[in-house]
């Protein structure tokens, strides 16, 4: 009797039945574990324990099925079995399951979950950076106290939205903004605005600190600012790396104006907050926070104009430490005291041959750059004996009124006078030049006299006194009654940057700057009211052609001794190198017989010398024409009658304008001189034929239908860009 030979079931399909079976249940606990983690954290926590737990256990029941295996005595030879290679395969089995099925679930969830709550979060959003932008705006404008109080509540509202954007796990976070399509890049955008919120609150708040320090602290310095603006700079650029992370498209259609202004307040924020380190770094320098400086402080007549805002007649020396002025030196007889000392003799320019032959310190300011002036003024006090300095500080008469408008009425019981902002510029001319007392030599003694007084009305500790007299540097910046000129090259940059240089600006496009020099004419550029207007026809060959008039109105008082003369200016008028002069009328001739001749013992200037280039004179027209600082420059004589009008009128061309920026096709920089008082500029564009004016960088121009016009008042630079 034959028996049917059994049928062995394999060892290894046993094996794999019994791995797939305990991986389906396994798989069914990690799907519904992970739909709970959308719901609770700490099931969350729990999965991450549940997945411990399993991969142990992975590890133990593959060994235990190679111990039963092994033992089996059917088993022809044994098996090869590696519990590490078995256990890694099961985990990558597993995490292939979540990828494929449970991840895209997930998001689908999650995305549904976040759609609840987007308009709750939007609005909350909203809100946290409208008091963002309110408590950017209080620092601004000074008022820390406020800026702190909103900006850290703000702060704590991007932090309350941080919770609700991390109550979604890591997972969901990472592969949404890939996986969830237009809602997922709205809440990857949700998540980048909460990190860029948390960062500019943090970024507010130490900006605060540092104003507050800043103005509170005798002993914050240069290095101690720096190294701040450092740490500041780390969080800025952290936030333009989120903005720079926010996908647009993401951004609902309603928001995205909104969203285009804030990345433009957030440029101009960043902007302000750099400007801040970098001023802070500047004055306290300025104020010798970190070492004693010492600054020759020139007082500048507007009513009497030189290049660079007055004549100088006066001056301090100032030593100034941790923000005090430790000590000042206002020499009673002005600018004239140096004359006694000076070591050199020099030719002077030759229009100040009308009145000088010799060229000395209180007409070296005769150059429109403020830095080449500052350099001679500073040559000139070095040749006199004078100690090095650390810089040149320019004032101008016209900014004595601001500061008593915040110090009030200053009594001198000596002079029996009471200074107030409407008088001070009379009183002072009249103490320096009617009054004083001859026999004792020292007519600027009223100056040395005054300073100390106004100064002493001007505590710089007090907080409401410091804060109104920053207020007044922007505006001085841009109309130029105060400028700097430091030694330190880096500092000097600052200055620059910041508008206080003073500085003849290298430019591409068209030029134009009108320099007056008052030669013997008193202060009678107090009362002269002067128009400009400039008119420029473009050339078929790319040329421009420019007509220039000037109108100069003599409003002087019959019988003042200051401003009933004539005034006596020498005009100088720069722009584009290589332009060409076509015509020019109404410059005055000066007989040579007025001029004076330089003693033998005098020499050419090496600076006037290198400047100044190819000089030439056109009888005809009575006018001059040179190269200086790489512009060309026309020049000549214009006499102003008491109680006339004088005009003045040039035509000439300029080469074609070459590499302007985008869009313009017509740039031009005008620059205004200091210490001009009053003054009104009509600018007038001839259009090409059949074309129109597509953009101007300025809304104040008129387009007519020939022409595009601008008309203003004329006291600081101005840039105009067009394109046709």
């Amino acid at each position: 009797m034959q028996f049917a030979k059994r049928q062995r079931v394999s060892p290894l399909l046993s094996l794999t039945l019994i791995s797939y079976c305990y991986y389906i249940g396994k798989v069914s606990l990690v799907v519904l574990f992970f739909f709970y983690t959308f719901f609770s954290k700490l099931l969350n926590r729990l999965t991450q324990v549940f997945f411990f737990v399993n991969s142990s256990l992975s590890v133990l029941l593959g060994n235990g099925i190679h111990k039963c295996l092994k033992s089996t005595l059917w088993l022809s030879r044994p098996l090869q079995f590696s519990p590490p290679l078995f256990a890694t395969r099961s985990l990558g089995f597993f995490l292939v399951i979540c990828a494929i099925v449970l991840l895209p679930l997930g998001v689908i969830f999650g995305l549904h979950s976040f759609e609840n709550q987007k308009k709750v979060f939007t609005r909350d959003l909203t809100h946290a950076f409208n008091n963002l932008s309110k408590g950017f705006h209080e620092l601004e404008v000074g008022d820390t106290a406020h800026a702190r109080t909103t900006i850290g509540e703000t702060k704590k509202e991007f932090e309350l939205l941080a919770q609700k954007i991390n109550t979604f796990p890591t997972p969901f976070r990472s592969a949404v903004s890939t996986l969830g399509g237009k809602r997922g890049k709205e809440f990857h955008n949700a998540a980048s605005l909460v990190t860029l919120g948390s960062d500019a609150s943090l970024l507010g708040l130490q900006v605060t600190d540092l104003v507050d320090d800043f103005k509170h602290t005798t002993l914050f310095t240069k290095n101690s600012i720096q190294s701040q603006g450092l740490e500041l700079k780390k969080i800025k650029n952290s936030i333009i790396h989120t903005i720079a992370s926010i996908d647009r498209e993401g951004i609902p259609s309603k928001y995205q104006e909104t969203y285009t202004q804030f990345t433009k307040e957030s440029d101009r924020y960043a902007a302000f907050f750099d400007d801040l380190i970098n001023l802070g770094v500047l004055f306290s320098s300025i104020a010798g926070m970190d070492g004693s400086k010492r600054y020759l402080v020139i007082f500048q007549n507007n009513t009497e104009l030189r290049a660079t805002g007055g004549f100088m007649g006066s001056f301090a020396l100032i030593d100034v430490q941790n923000g005090s002025i430790k000590k000042m030196e206002v020499p009673s007889g002005g600018s004239y005291d140096l004359k006694g000392s000076l070591s050199v003799h020099s030719i002077p320019p030759f229009p100040l041959q009308k009145l000088i032959g010799e060229w000395q310190f209180q007409d070296a300011n005769w150059f429109a750059d403020f830095s080449t002036s500052a350099k001679k003024i500073e040559w000139f006090f070095h040749k006199s004996d004078g100690p090095t300095l650390d810089g040149v500080i320019a004032v101008n008469a016209s900014f004595a009124q601001k500061i008593l408008s915040l110090s009030g009425p200053v009594e001198m019981p000596a002079y029996k006078k009471i200074i107030t902002k409407d008088n001070v510029i009379d009183e002072i001319e009249k103490s320096v030049e009617l009054e004083y007392d001859p026999t004792k030599e020292k007519p600027k003694q009223f100056l040395t006299d005054l300073m100390p007084r106004v100064l002493s009305k001007l505590p710089l500790d007090d907080q409401r006194v410091l804060k109104e007299l920053l207020s007044l540097f922007p505006e001085c910046a841009q109309t130029k009654e105060i400028q700097f000129y430091l030694a330190d090259p880096s500092l000097q940059s600052l200055v620059d940057q910041f508008g206080f240089s003073g500085r003849m600006k290298e430019v591409k496009g068209d030029y134009l700057m009108i320099v007056h020099s008052n030669i013997g004419g008193r202060k009678t550029d107090a009362v002269i009211d002067e128009s400009l207007d400039h008119r420029v026809t473009p050339l078929p060959n790319g040329s421009l052609k420019t007509t220039l008039t000037i109108k100069k109105t003599h409003n002087g008082k019959k019988g003042n001794f200051f401003n009933g003369v004539d005034n006596i200016d020498f005009l100088r008028i720069y722009v584009p190198k290589g332009a060409t002069l076509l015509s020019a009328s109404g410059f005055d001739s000066i007989p040579k017989t007025d001029f004076q001749n330089p003693p033998v013992f005098t020499h050419e200037d090496d600076d006037l010398k290198r400047i100044v280039q190819n000089l030439t004179y056109n009888a005809s027209t009575a006018t001059y024409t040179h190269e200086e600082f790489e512009k060309t420059v026309f020049s000549g004589w214009v006499v102003t009658r008491f109680g006339k009008t004088k005009s003045i009128t040039l035509v000439y061309t300029i080469p074609p304008l070459l590499s302007l920026p985008k869009p313009a096709t017509y740039m031009l920089t005008h620059q205004h001189q200091s210490g001009i008082l009053r003054d009104t500029y009509t600018f007038t564009y001839y259009k090409k034929p059949n074309q129109q004016v597509r953009w101007t960088n300025r809304s104040d121009m008129v387009q007519q239908d020939n022409s595009i016009k601008l008309q203003i008042p004329f006291d600081r630079d101005i840039l105009i860009g067009l394109e046709q």
